[in-house]
């Protein structure tokens, strides 16, 4: 009942993170002497992140298992997206702006470091893109939900990552600001597709099989993107034609948006 509300908080948390990592990477790794030593920060960062869920863990386990259903009660169809266009398309939208995100994050601050900014600013600048994303990413799955079709905000945010990735590829420098901010609203499409989940379901087994297809899916094909943007980098020395594998896959991207941009649900395409 509160879609809206909770993947806005969960997205924007994770947003923070992103924001303080790439914000502190470079001052931690000087303040302890090495990258090494700052990689173990974040490592025990992880492990701290581990801590709650104990007591979670032992208190499920007291609970005991779940009661069985009664004999004579009907099974539920099952559903499965992957039978469907719409689990396809959810797929691979959420896959190819994941993509270009992990790219983004993993590269971003080497191409500005390419175009002649210091390491420090070159974070920084990472940073500015992830926290410009904070206050969208509260608001965007509101925006989603109170939409009937979602066709003018998925072009909007691909016309913003477009007009980045063309910026990123004449102008990295004098432009690097307005790029950082137009990549922020292009990311936006992270949040929107999380509440796109939700909002694709009418019933919560609904919603969790068109949630673990998405996702499955679409970590496989965001997986590759810093690989092959690294790979492609390495291969020709610069940036223009990673940026042209990053522009192919927004394409993809939008197509797919324009399948999800309708309203309709999962369970009706069984």
């Amino acid at each position: 009942h509160r879609i809206g509300l909770v993947t806005g908080a969960y997205s924007m948390t994770m947003t923070v993170g992103a924001t303080a990592a790439a914000a502190a990477a470079v001052p931690v790794a000087h303040t302890f002497g090495s990258w090494r030593a700052g990689l173990a920060v974040w490592a025990g960062l992880a492990l701290a992140a581990v801590l709650p869920w104990v007591p979670l863990a032992r208190r499920a386990r007291r609970a005991g298992p779940r009661p069985a259903p009664a004999a004579d009660a009907p099974d539920p169809p099952r559903i499965r997206p992957g039978r469907t266009r719409l689990g396809w398309a959810m797929g691979l939208y959420f896959g190819t702006q994941a993509l270009g995100a992990y790219a983004i994050m993993g590269w971003l601050a080497q191409l500005f470091r390419d175009a002649g900014f210091r390491a420090g600013d070159a974070g920084l600048l990472l940073a500015a893109v992830t926290a410009l994303g904070v206050p969208i990413a509260m608001l965007m799955p509101t925006l989603a939900g109170r939409l009937r079709s979602l066709r003018p905000l998925i072009l909007a945010l691909s016309t913003a990552m477009l007009l980045a990735y063309l910026g990123l590829a004449v102008a990295p420098h004098d432009g690097a600001l307005l790029w950082a901010a137009l990549l922020a609203v292009g990311q936006s499409s992270f949040p929107l597709v999380l509440a796109v989940i939700g909002l694709r379901a009418r019933t919560a087994e609904g919603t969790v099989a068109l949630s673990a297809f998405t996702q499955s899916v679409g970590y496989l094909i965001a997986a590759l993107g810093p690989l092959l943007v690294g790979v492609l980098y390495g291969a020709t020395g610069g940036w223009t034609v990673p940026i042209g594998f990053l522009l192919a896959a927004l394409a993809v991207q939008t197509a797919a948006g324009m399948v999800i941009a309708r309203p309709r649900f999962v369970e009706d395409e069984r």
